[in-house]
Protein backbone atom coordinates (compact mmCIF):
# COMPACT_ATOMS: atom_id res chain seq x y z
CA UNK A 1 0.00 0.00 0.00
CA UNK A 2 1.23 3.28 -0.94
CA UNK A 3 1.41 6.20 2.08
CA UNK A 4 -1.02 9.05 2.00
CA UNK A 5 0.82 12.46 1.54
CA UNK A 6 -0.47 12.92 5.26
CA UNK A 7 1.96 10.20 6.38
CA UNK A 8 4.99 11.07 4.06
CA UNK A 9 4.79 14.65 4.93
CA UNK A 10 5.00 13.84 8.59
CA UNK A 11 7.58 11.35 8.39
CA UNK A 12 9.71 13.75 6.02
CA UNK A 13 8.81 16.78 8.76
CA UNK A 14 10.31 14.48 11.43
CA UNK A 15 13.43 13.07 9.59
CA UNK A 16 13.96 16.66 8.39
CA UNK A 17 14.04 18.46 11.78
CA UNK A 18 15.84 15.88 13.79
CA UNK A 19 18.38 16.55 11.01
CA UNK A 20 18.28 20.33 11.62
CA UNK A 21 18.49 19.90 15.27
CA UNK A 22 21.16 17.08 15.16
CA UNK A 23 23.47 19.16 12.92
CA UNK A 24 24.36 21.79 15.66
CA UNK A 25 25.52 19.24 17.84
CA UNK A 26 29.38 18.94 18.46
CA UNK A 27 29.09 15.34 17.63
CA UNK A 28 27.27 15.63 14.39
CA UNK A 29 30.05 18.15 13.25
CA UNK A 30 33.16 16.06 14.65
CA UNK A 31 31.27 12.46 12.54
CA UNK A 32 30.18 14.42 9.41
CA UNK A 33 33.82 15.88 8.97
CA UNK A 34 35.03 12.47 9.42
CA UNK A 35 33.04 10.49 7.49
CA UNK A 36 33.18 13.32 4.70
CA UNK A 37 36.74 13.59 4.89
CA UNK A 38 36.96 9.50 4.20
CA UNK A 39 35.08 9.28 1.25
CA UNK A 40 36.27 12.67 -1.07
CA UNK A 41 39.11 14.04 0.80
CA UNK A 42 41.29 10.66 1.87
CA UNK A 43 44.67 11.72 3.12
CA UNK A 44 46.67 9.89 1.01
CA UNK A 45 50.45 10.38 2.56
CA UNK A 46 51.85 13.47 4.12
CA UNK A 47 54.09 16.34 2.22
CA UNK A 48 57.02 14.16 0.26
CA UNK A 49 59.37 16.24 -1.28
CA UNK A 50 62.25 15.22 -3.58
CA UNK A 51 64.75 16.65 -1.59
CA UNK A 52 64.96 15.59 1.54
CA UNK A 53 66.28 17.47 4.02
CA UNK A 54 67.60 14.64 6.22
CA UNK A 55 70.42 13.61 3.96
CA UNK A 56 73.27 15.30 2.89
CA UNK A 57 73.49 16.54 -0.73
CA UNK A 58 75.84 14.08 -2.17
CA UNK A 59 73.98 11.88 -1.12
CA UNK A 60 70.63 12.68 -2.29
CA UNK A 61 70.51 13.83 -5.63
CA UNK A 62 67.40 13.62 -7.86
CA UNK A 63 66.62 15.11 -10.99
CA UNK A 64 64.50 18.13 -10.70
CA UNK A 65 61.31 17.43 -12.74
CA UNK A 66 60.63 14.66 -9.66
CA UNK A 67 60.88 17.90 -7.14
CA UNK A 68 57.99 19.82 -9.58
CA UNK A 69 55.72 16.25 -9.58
CA UNK A 70 56.05 14.40 -6.61
CA UNK A 71 53.04 15.49 -4.00
CA UNK A 72 51.09 13.02 -2.05
CA UNK A 73 49.02 15.33 -0.09
CA UNK A 74 45.66 16.05 -1.50
CA UNK A 75 43.29 16.82 1.45
CA UNK A 76 41.97 20.22 1.60
CA UNK A 77 40.31 22.35 4.48
CA UNK A 78 37.34 20.34 6.48
CA UNK A 79 34.83 23.69 6.33
CA UNK A 80 35.07 23.49 2.22
CA UNK A 81 32.87 20.03 2.43
CA UNK A 82 31.41 20.12 5.79
CA UNK A 83 29.72 23.67 5.02
CA UNK A 84 27.99 22.24 1.93
CA UNK A 85 26.73 18.96 4.38
CA UNK A 86 25.16 21.75 6.66
CA UNK A 87 23.52 24.02 3.82
CA UNK A 88 21.95 21.03 2.23
CA UNK A 89 20.43 20.23 5.89
CA UNK A 90 19.75 24.08 6.07
CA UNK A 91 17.61 23.57 2.79
CA UNK A 92 15.95 20.11 3.70
CA UNK A 93 14.68 21.90 7.10
CA UNK A 94 13.31 24.62 4.86
CA UNK A 95 11.42 22.41 2.85
CA UNK A 96 9.90 20.62 5.93
CA UNK A 97 8.88 24.22 6.87
CA UNK A 98 7.14 24.51 4.11
CA UNK A 99 5.11 20.97 4.65
CA UNK A 100 3.96 22.28 7.60
CA UNK A 101 3.07 25.82 7.06
CA UNK A 102 -0.56 26.42 6.11
CA UNK A 103 -1.72 28.46 3.18
CA UNK A 104 0.09 26.67 0.69
CA UNK A 105 -2.14 25.24 -2.49
CA UNK A 106 -0.41 21.32 -3.84
CA UNK A 107 -0.46 20.68 -6.94
CA UNK A 108 -0.43 17.30 -7.36
CA UNK A 109 2.34 14.89 -7.79
CA UNK A 110 2.38 12.09 -10.23
CA UNK A 111 -0.31 9.37 -9.88
CA UNK A 112 -0.18 5.57 -9.65
CA UNK A 113 -2.65 4.17 -11.74
CA UNK A 114 -3.84 0.70 -12.43
CA UNK A 115 -1.68 1.22 -15.81
CA UNK A 116 1.33 2.99 -14.22
CA UNK A 117 2.62 6.62 -13.27
CA UNK A 118 0.52 9.12 -14.73
CA UNK A 119 3.09 12.30 -15.70
CA UNK A 120 2.17 15.61 -16.86
CA UNK A 121 4.23 17.16 -19.29
CA UNK A 122 5.43 19.52 -15.97
CA UNK A 123 5.82 16.24 -14.40
CA UNK A 124 7.86 14.76 -16.70
CA UNK A 125 10.37 17.58 -17.29
CA UNK A 126 11.22 17.41 -13.76
CA UNK A 127 11.20 13.80 -13.69
CA UNK A 128 14.33 14.00 -16.19
CA UNK A 129 16.00 17.00 -14.34
CA UNK A 130 16.05 14.54 -11.26
CA UNK A 131 17.17 11.85 -12.93
CA UNK A 132 19.76 14.72 -14.79
CA UNK A 133 21.10 16.05 -11.51
CA UNK A 134 21.66 12.20 -10.24
CA UNK A 135 24.17 11.74 -13.39
CA UNK A 136 25.87 14.85 -12.29
CA UNK A 137 25.76 13.99 -8.88
CA UNK A 138 27.69 10.47 -9.31
CA UNK A 139 29.92 11.99 -12.38
CA UNK A 140 31.04 14.71 -9.66
CA UNK A 141 31.48 12.32 -7.12
CA UNK A 142 33.57 9.93 -8.56
CA UNK A 143 35.63 12.78 -10.25
CA UNK A 144 35.85 14.90 -6.99
CA UNK A 145 36.83 11.31 -4.43
CA UNK A 146 40.33 10.84 -7.02
CA UNK A 147 41.37 14.43 -8.30
CA UNK A 148 44.66 15.10 -7.16
CA UNK A 149 45.16 18.62 -8.23
CA UNK A 150 43.14 20.36 -5.58
CA UNK A 151 41.86 22.90 -6.97
CA UNK A 152 39.19 21.11 -9.47
CA UNK A 153 38.67 19.17 -6.03
CA UNK A 154 36.92 22.57 -4.42
CA UNK A 155 35.59 23.54 -7.42
CA UNK A 156 33.98 19.75 -7.62
CA UNK A 157 33.14 20.55 -4.19
CA UNK A 158 31.07 23.53 -5.41
CA UNK A 159 29.26 21.58 -7.87
CA UNK A 160 28.62 19.01 -6.22
CA UNK A 161 26.27 21.04 -3.74
CA UNK A 162 24.87 22.77 -6.65
CA UNK A 163 23.56 19.76 -7.86
CA UNK A 164 22.87 17.93 -4.52
CA UNK A 165 20.29 20.88 -4.04
CA UNK A 166 18.54 20.68 -7.38
CA UNK A 167 18.39 17.15 -6.97
CA UNK A 168 16.33 17.21 -3.89
CA UNK A 169 14.17 19.98 -5.00
CA UNK A 170 12.75 17.70 -7.51
CA UNK A 171 12.82 14.88 -5.66
CA UNK A 172 10.60 16.66 -3.57
CA UNK A 173 8.16 18.09 -6.21
CA UNK A 174 7.97 14.63 -7.36
CA UNK A 175 7.44 12.78 -4.39
CA UNK A 176 5.08 15.73 -2.35
CA UNK A 177 4.16 17.91 -5.22
CA UNK A 178 4.93 21.61 -6.04
CA UNK A 179 3.78 24.29 -3.20
CA UNK A 180 2.20 27.53 -4.45
CA UNK A 181 0.63 30.70 -3.64
CA UNK A 182 -1.92 32.10 -5.63
CA UNK A 183 -1.89 35.94 -5.77
CA UNK A 184 -3.63 38.85 -7.42
CA UNK A 185 -0.80 40.70 -9.11
CA UNK A 186 -0.71 43.88 -12.33
CA UNK A 187 -1.14 40.85 -14.63
CA UNK A 188 -4.02 39.11 -13.25
CA UNK A 189 -3.71 35.86 -11.07
CA UNK A 190 -0.77 34.84 -10.31
CA UNK A 191 1.22 31.50 -8.64
CA UNK A 192 4.13 31.75 -7.08
CA UNK A 193 6.02 28.72 -6.01
CA UNK A 194 8.33 29.28 -3.58
CA UNK A 195 10.42 26.58 -3.85
CA UNK A 196 11.83 27.88 -6.77
CA UNK A 197 13.15 31.02 -5.38
CA UNK A 198 14.66 29.29 -2.07
CA UNK A 199 16.27 26.84 -4.73
CA UNK A 200 17.95 29.41 -6.64
CA UNK A 201 18.80 31.40 -3.24
CA UNK A 202 20.83 28.48 -1.96
CA UNK A 203 22.35 27.90 -5.53
CA UNK A 204 22.91 31.00 -7.80
CA UNK A 205 25.71 32.01 -4.55
CA UNK A 206 27.42 28.71 -4.96
CA UNK A 207 27.36 29.50 -8.73
CA UNK A 208 29.34 32.96 -8.54
CA UNK A 209 32.03 31.45 -5.75
CA UNK A 210 32.24 28.46 -8.31
CA UNK A 211 33.83 30.71 -10.76
CA UNK A 212 36.03 32.27 -8.53
CA UNK A 213 37.08 29.42 -6.28
CA UNK A 214 40.65 28.80 -7.94
CA UNK A 215 41.72 32.24 -6.91
CA UNK A 216 43.68 32.94 -3.63
CA UNK A 217 41.72 35.21 -1.31
CA UNK A 218 42.46 39.10 -1.77
CA UNK A 219 40.66 42.02 -0.58
CA UNK A 220 39.58 42.58 -4.02
CA UNK A 221 38.10 39.45 -4.40
CA UNK A 222 36.14 39.15 -1.21
CA UNK A 223 34.13 42.61 -2.09
CA UNK A 224 33.72 41.31 -5.86
CA UNK A 225 32.66 38.19 -4.42
CA UNK A 226 30.37 39.94 -1.18
CA UNK A 227 28.81 42.29 -3.79
CA UNK A 228 28.09 39.55 -6.39
CA UNK A 229 26.25 37.31 -3.90
CA UNK A 230 24.40 40.44 -2.07
CA UNK A 231 22.76 41.56 -5.83
CA UNK A 232 22.17 37.81 -6.50
CA UNK A 233 20.13 37.28 -3.33
CA UNK A 234 18.69 40.83 -3.89
CA UNK A 235 17.50 39.95 -7.34
CA UNK A 236 15.71 36.78 -6.39
CA UNK A 237 13.77 38.51 -3.10
CA UNK A 238 12.99 41.16 -5.27
CA UNK A 239 11.77 38.73 -7.93
CA UNK A 240 9.57 37.04 -5.86
CA UNK A 241 7.90 40.13 -4.16
CA UNK A 242 7.40 41.10 -7.55
CA UNK A 243 5.25 38.11 -8.31
CA UNK A 244 3.47 38.61 -4.90
CA UNK A 245 2.64 42.25 -4.52
CA UNK A 246 0.26 44.21 -6.67
CA UNK A 247 0.54 47.27 -8.66
CA UNK A 248 2.54 49.69 -8.10
CA UNK A 249 4.46 47.39 -5.96
CA UNK A 250 4.68 45.22 -8.78
CA UNK A 251 6.46 47.75 -11.21
CA UNK A 252 9.01 48.51 -8.46
CA UNK A 253 10.28 45.29 -7.63
CA UNK A 254 10.30 44.39 -10.51
CA UNK A 255 12.22 47.21 -11.97
CA UNK A 256 14.83 47.19 -8.59
CA UNK A 257 15.15 43.07 -9.39
CA UNK A 258 16.31 44.21 -12.58
CA UNK A 259 18.81 46.33 -11.67
CA UNK A 260 20.18 43.80 -9.50
CA UNK A 261 20.08 41.42 -11.84
CA UNK A 262 22.45 43.92 -13.90
CA UNK A 263 24.68 44.46 -11.25
CA UNK A 264 24.72 40.75 -10.33
CA UNK A 265 25.88 40.11 -13.59
CA UNK A 266 28.27 43.38 -13.75
CA UNK A 267 30.16 41.78 -10.63
CA UNK A 268 29.99 37.71 -11.93
CA UNK A 269 31.67 38.64 -15.27
CA UNK A 270 34.49 40.33 -12.96
CA UNK A 271 34.74 37.29 -10.70
CA UNK A 272 35.15 34.88 -13.99
CA UNK A 273 37.91 37.11 -15.80
CA UNK A 274 39.85 37.24 -12.81
CA UNK A 275 39.18 32.99 -12.56
CA UNK A 276 40.10 32.79 -16.18
CA UNK A 277 43.60 34.80 -15.84
CA UNK A 278 44.19 32.89 -12.87
CA UNK A 279 44.82 29.87 -15.23
CA UNK A 280 47.80 28.99 -16.75
CA UNK A 281 47.34 26.90 -19.72
CA UNK A 282 45.75 29.05 -22.69
CA UNK A 283 43.48 26.31 -23.51
CA UNK A 284 41.77 26.62 -19.85
CA UNK A 285 41.49 30.37 -20.60
CA UNK A 286 39.47 30.25 -23.40
CA UNK A 287 36.95 27.15 -22.20
CA UNK A 288 36.53 28.88 -19.16
CA UNK A 289 35.35 32.02 -20.89
CA UNK A 290 32.91 30.00 -23.34
CA UNK A 291 31.45 28.51 -20.20
CA UNK A 292 31.03 32.26 -18.46
CA UNK A 293 29.57 33.22 -21.59
CA UNK A 294 26.87 30.43 -22.08
CA UNK A 295 26.11 30.80 -18.12
CA UNK A 296 25.36 34.50 -18.49
CA UNK A 297 23.44 33.61 -22.09
CA UNK A 298 21.21 31.29 -19.98
CA UNK A 299 20.45 33.74 -17.04
CA UNK A 300 19.78 36.68 -19.12
CA UNK A 301 16.83 34.06 -20.54
CA UNK A 302 15.26 33.98 -17.02
CA UNK A 303 13.96 37.74 -17.05
CA UNK A 304 12.75 36.56 -20.55
CA UNK A 305 10.41 33.88 -19.39
CA UNK A 306 9.16 35.95 -16.56
CA UNK A 307 7.98 39.02 -19.17
CA UNK A 308 6.32 35.90 -21.10
CA UNK A 309 4.70 34.99 -18.68
CA UNK A 310 3.61 38.44 -17.76
CA UNK A 311 2.53 38.96 -21.57
CA UNK A 312 0.31 36.00 -21.22
CA UNK A 313 2.40 32.47 -21.43
CA UNK A 314 0.96 29.52 -19.10
CA UNK A 315 2.04 28.08 -16.21
CA UNK A 316 2.88 25.01 -18.58
CA UNK A 317 4.94 26.84 -20.49
CA UNK A 318 7.00 28.90 -18.02
CA UNK A 319 8.18 26.05 -15.90
CA UNK A 320 9.17 23.93 -18.93
CA UNK A 321 11.33 27.00 -19.54
CA UNK A 322 12.84 27.53 -16.16
CA UNK A 323 13.36 23.70 -15.85
CA UNK A 324 15.08 23.85 -18.89
CA UNK A 325 17.27 26.49 -18.26
CA UNK A 326 17.70 25.42 -14.70
CA UNK A 327 19.42 22.01 -15.72
CA UNK A 328 21.61 23.74 -18.47
CA UNK A 329 23.17 26.59 -15.79
CA UNK A 330 24.18 24.03 -13.36
CA UNK A 331 24.79 20.81 -16.22
CA UNK A 332 27.30 23.10 -18.07
CA UNK A 333 29.68 23.06 -14.87
CA UNK A 334 30.03 19.42 -14.92
CA UNK A 335 31.34 19.73 -18.08
CA UNK A 336 33.67 22.71 -16.86
CA UNK A 337 34.99 20.29 -14.23
CA UNK A 338 35.93 17.64 -16.71
CA UNK A 339 37.77 19.77 -19.64
CA UNK A 340 39.38 22.20 -17.67
CA UNK A 341 42.30 21.20 -15.90
CA UNK A 342 42.34 23.94 -13.33
CA UNK A 343 46.36 24.51 -13.21
CA UNK A 344 46.61 27.64 -10.96
CA UNK A 345 49.80 29.40 -9.23
CA UNK A 346 48.53 28.58 -5.60
CA UNK A 347 50.75 28.61 -2.51
CA UNK A 348 51.16 24.84 -3.58
CA UNK A 349 52.69 25.47 -6.66
CA UNK A 350 54.59 28.59 -5.13
CA UNK A 351 56.23 26.29 -2.11
CA UNK A 352 56.77 23.62 -4.76
CA UNK A 353 58.61 26.18 -7.00
CA UNK A 354 60.75 27.47 -4.08
CA UNK A 355 61.73 23.67 -3.42
CA UNK A 356 62.85 23.48 -6.77
CA UNK A 357 64.35 26.27 -7.16
CA UNK A 358 66.60 25.58 -3.86
CA UNK A 359 67.16 22.38 -5.19
CA UNK A 360 68.49 23.99 -8.39
CA UNK A 361 70.72 26.51 -6.51
CA UNK A 362 72.28 23.52 -4.39
CA UNK A 363 72.84 21.52 -7.42
CA UNK A 364 74.37 24.88 -9.03
CA UNK A 365 76.88 24.95 -5.63
CA UNK A 366 77.80 21.21 -5.83
CA UNK A 367 78.51 21.45 -9.57
CA UNK A 368 81.01 24.94 -8.63
CA UNK A 369 82.62 22.90 -5.93
CA UNK A 370 83.66 20.29 -8.15
CA UNK A 371 85.23 22.74 -10.70
CA UNK A 372 86.87 24.66 -8.18
CA UNK A 373 88.32 21.02 -6.94
CA UNK A 374 88.79 20.17 -10.71
CA UNK A 375 90.65 23.40 -11.70
CA UNK A 376 93.06 23.00 -8.18
CA UNK A 377 93.81 19.79 -9.47
CA UNK A 378 95.14 21.13 -12.90
CA UNK A 379 96.54 23.85 -11.68
CA UNK A 380 98.79 21.55 -9.17
CA UNK A 381 99.73 19.67 -11.72
CA UNK A 382 101.13 22.06 -13.71
CA UNK A 383 102.66 23.73 -10.91
CA UNK A 384 104.88 20.57 -10.35
CA UNK A 385 104.97 20.75 -13.89
CA UNK A 386 106.73 23.43 -14.41
CA UNK A 387 108.86 23.25 -11.52
CA UNK A 388 110.19 19.73 -13.02
CA UNK A 389 111.11 22.23 -15.63
CA UNK A 390 113.12 24.58 -13.53
CA UNK A 391 114.89 22.04 -12.05
CA UNK A 392 115.66 20.51 -15.43
CA UNK A 393 117.42 23.43 -16.57
CA UNK A 394 118.95 24.11 -13.51
CA UNK A 395 120.82 20.90 -13.79
CA UNK A 396 120.87 21.01 -17.31
CA UNK A 397 122.90 24.36 -16.94
CA UNK A 398 125.56 22.42 -14.11
CA UNK A 399 126.14 20.00 -16.27
CA UNK A 400 126.86 21.22 -19.17
CA UNK A 401 130.25 23.33 -17.77
CA UNK A 402 130.94 20.36 -15.38
CA UNK A 403 131.25 18.04 -18.69
CA UNK A 404 132.83 21.11 -20.71
CA UNK A 405 135.22 21.01 -17.23
CA UNK A 406 135.98 17.58 -17.89
CA UNK A 407 137.06 17.70 -21.98
CA UNK A 408 133.92 16.85 -23.61
CA UNK A 409 132.92 18.18 -27.10
CA UNK A 410 129.72 20.18 -26.76
CA UNK A 411 128.07 18.06 -29.57
CA UNK A 412 128.84 15.11 -27.13
CA UNK A 413 127.63 17.21 -24.43
CA UNK A 414 124.60 18.11 -25.47
CA UNK A 415 123.58 14.75 -26.35
CA UNK A 416 124.23 12.81 -23.23
CA UNK A 417 122.36 15.95 -21.52
CA UNK A 418 119.33 15.20 -23.68
CA UNK A 419 119.31 11.62 -22.94
CA UNK A 420 119.14 11.81 -19.37
CA UNK A 421 116.68 14.94 -19.24
CA UNK A 422 113.95 12.88 -21.32
CA UNK A 423 114.61 10.29 -19.01
CA UNK A 424 114.17 12.31 -15.87
CA UNK A 425 111.17 14.33 -16.99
Amino acid sequence: AIPSPKTLKESFFTIACGGSAWRYHGYFHVRTESIVSRILCTQRGSMAWAVDGSASDEDHVVPQQDIILEHRDHSLPTRLYSYPVYLCSAYVSILAIIFKTPGFNWRRPPEFTENGISFTPVQLAHAASAVGFAVALGTTAIGVSWRRNLVKRKVGICVLYVNGISFITYCFILAFGSPYIASEDATGSSEIEPIRYCQWLFTTPAIIYTVSAMLRRSNSLDNTRSYAIVSDAVMIVTGFLERYCGSPFHELFFMLSMVAFFFTMLHFKTLAEMGANALIEISDRNRFHRIHSFTVTVWTLFPVVRVLSILGASYTTEELLNTMLDVATKGVYVVCLMVIKFTVVDDLLEERLVKAEDYVRKDVAREAKKDESVLGCVDAFYSRKLLAYQEAECWRNVRVRGLRDEGFPAPQAEAILEETLKEYV
